[in-house]
């Protein structure tokens, strides 16, 4: 048999999560020897595996693909998503297969409201490097007349809360030289018209204490830059899973955040380093939203608008009572490094697929 995973490794979410969660099964003495790559941007890697399948196969997909009537096996589609919302035909993707993993138990909860059977449904979390992000090179730098680095990492699109941050970033410091705002805000499909439309973003706030950084970095020069910096700001509309905010926590950064959506999985561990953002409710309207979830009868569901005062007045907050919330940080970084590693996740897995007797290997003890 084969344990297949059908995805793609890049440097986005979505092949961050597929890379480090293959590895981690990999790793998995027994289980590593089953496990079959498969990428499903490429046309002929498809051809070759859906060929050579048979009925005993466990096939993981990363995101809901057509192609999956071409394989043989048990099927498995990992459902992500951001709005309470979802497309009929996304559901109908899910029905294709034999089960659903979802991240958290907020998405499990959606989909079970959108119409997919609760015990059709398995909660599989994403994770985070734990032996990359980690709070131990902090204190090498020298900090004597460094500003006080907000940072924020996340797709530039509406979802993300960019427009919101700016503002409430202005309003908390200004013109401040003692307090800077990073942001790392790639967004690949369309980089080129991106980049400069933050730039000028940034510069309609006048704001010149905000850094922008751009390019697809190795994980290494991306733990530096959490490492430079001394809280994490995510004013993000929804989300997920949350990627750069556990990666932040993991890294022993402070945070002010939306505690809505995907994130809360891991959030509840963090009450004592997260300043949260309050929110209201509303309505989907976005152009980049809708070309990835296309909206039926317009509606594409709600995501939570945060708060520019709360945004504002948690980043005060924040610098303001810095020492304790550092420590509580540092703390929290253990915690989550432990409870959502990705070697946690890829034993839940690994657990979940035993449990139902998916997985079989021919094992002798020999003497």
């Amino acid at each position: 048999m084969k344990l297949r995973f059908l995805g793609q490794r890049n440097h986005l979410g979505g092949g961050t999560h597929f890379s480090n969660f293959v590895d981690a099964v990999k790793a998995i003495y027994g289980v590593g020897d089953l496990v079959e790559e498969v990428d499903l941007v490429n046309p002929a890697h498809v051809d070759a595996a859906a060929k050579s399948g048979t009925d005993a196969d466990v096939n993981v997909w990363f995101w809901p693909d057509k192609r999956i009537h071409r394989f043989k096996g048990t099927h498995i589609v990992w459902a992500i998503f951001e709005s309470e919302k979802l497309p009929a035909s996304f559901i109908e993707s899910l029905g294709r297969a034999h089960g659903v993993w979802v991240p958290t138990l907020w998405g499990r909860g959606i989909l079970v409201d959108n119409g997919v059977p609760a015990e059709r449904i398995e909660v599989v979390p994403e994770g985070v490097d734990a032996r990359l992000f980690h709070p131990y090179l902090r204190n090498t730098q020298d900090r004597t007349d460094q500003p006080f680095r907000f940072l924020m990492i996340g797709k530039f699109e509406k979802r993300k809360g960019y427009g919101d941050l700016l503002a409430a970033f202005k309003h908390a410091f200004g013109q401040s030289r003692s307090v800077e705002l990073a942001i790392k805000a790639d967004y690949f499909i369309d980089g080129s018209r991106r980049k400069p439309e933050l730039a000028d973003l940034v510069d309609s706030h006048g704001l010149s204490n905000v850094k922008l950084y751009w390019g697809d970095w190795p994980r290494e020069r991306l733990f530096g830059l959490y490492n430079y910096c001394d809280a994490f700001v995510f004013p993000s509309r929804a989300e997920g899973w949350g990627m750069p905010l556990l990666e932040a926590a993991a890294a022993g950064l402070p945070l002010v955040a939306t505690r809505y959506s995907g994130q809360t999985e891991f959030l509840e561990y963090l009450d004592s380093s997260l300043v949260p953002i309050e929110y209201t409710m509303e309505r989907i309207v976005d152009d980049d939203f809708s070309r990835f979830w296309p909206a039926e009868n317009n509606d594409l569901g709600r995501w939570a608008q945060p708060s520019i005062a709360s945004i504002a007045a948690g980043m005060q907050k924040l610098l303001d009572q810095y020492a304790t919330y550092r420590e509580a940080a540092r703390s929290n970084s253990l915690i989550v490094r432990e409870k959502f590693s990705w070697d946690v996740a890829a034993n839940t897995a690994v657990e979940l697929l035993c449990r139902k007797n998916l997985l079989k290997a021919d094992y002798t003890v020999v003497g």
